[in-house]
């Protein structure tokens, strides 16, 4: 009951998410050996989180704090990536295959903002004028449409009609022009 409490208290930010990682590494730093820290099991586990994160807080406006903590966590997955994958051709591999993941992930991202937004058009109640609803509404007459589009594209005038300006003052030379 705490933890949820807890958890709805954090608003879900790079610190927090980083922090939450921190303090389950440190339990595992206390409660297995140094030989499985140093696996490669573990050490995946790690760059599989630091990309998700990565991933997560990328695109999302962070403070100055929050920035230098994605670039020390972007050269911690750059030592985890060459770690895991020393030779250059594996490690070729493993990148491009992230880089596929993460145009999957944000193709499924904006296409659930799409779902998203399709769903809000869908829920979102229109009202009919009454008049529409008993199909009493005519279409105007063609001329007073084409009326009121030539009146609707003359510029509207607020104030006082000062006239054109007069030929002297047009021709007159202002210096040199740049």
């Amino acid at each position: 009951m705490e933890y949820t409490l807890e958890k709805q208290g954090n608003p879900k930010t790079l610190f927090n998410d980083f922090g939450q990682w921190s303090r389950l590494e440190e339990y595992f730093t206390k409660q297995l050996s140094q030989k499985d820290l140093q696996s490669r099991r573990f050490r995946n586990m790690k760059l599989r989180q630091y990309n998700q994160m990565i991933r997560l807080y990328s695109g999302v406006g962070l403070t100055q704090d929050e920035q230098a903590l994605m670039t020390v966590m972007k050269f911690q997955r750059g030592s985890l990536v060459r770690s895991l994958y020393p030779g250059l051709l594996s490690r070729i591999f493993y990148l491009v295959s992230k880089g596929v993941d993460n145009l999957l992930f944000y193709n499924k991202e904006m296409e659930r903002v799409k779902m998203a937004s399709d769903q809000r058009i869908i829920n979102t109640k229109i009202s009919i004028p009454q008049n529409l609803q008993e199909g009493s509404l005519k279409p105007p007459s063609s001329q007073s449409t084409a009326e009121e589009q030539a009146n609707s594209l003359n510029q509207k005038r607020y104030g006082a009609d000062l006239g054109s300006r007069s030929q002297s003052e047009q021709q007159r030379n202002h210096g040199p022009s740049m």
